[in-house]
């Protein structure tokens, strides 16, 4: 289960590059020419490795303050 967060969530789920997982947190929370910043929280737990899209949303707790917006960080992105 993941933690209760006000925040988005970016879950890494592909565990073969440090580097890109770097450079994905990096671009994800940077701030964009038009002053933008998306406000996010970072998971990398060893034990999403390889999950489904329905794994890892059946682990994100229940939100009574409306909907959050969730990333994942797969073999595509990283």
């Amino acid at each position: 289960m993941l933690p209760r967060l006000n925040s988005s969530l970016l879950i890494r789920t592909d565990f073969t590059s440090e580097g890109a997982w770097q450079e994905i947190r990096y671009e994800a929370r940077r701030e964009s020419e038009d002053g933008f910043r998306a406000y996010l929280e970072p998971v990398s737990y060893p034990a999403f490795d390889c999950l489904t899209w329905d794994a890892v949303r059946a682990a994100v707790p229940a939100n009574v303050h409306g909907a959050r917006v969730l990333f994942i960080a797969d073999s595509t992105a990283c």
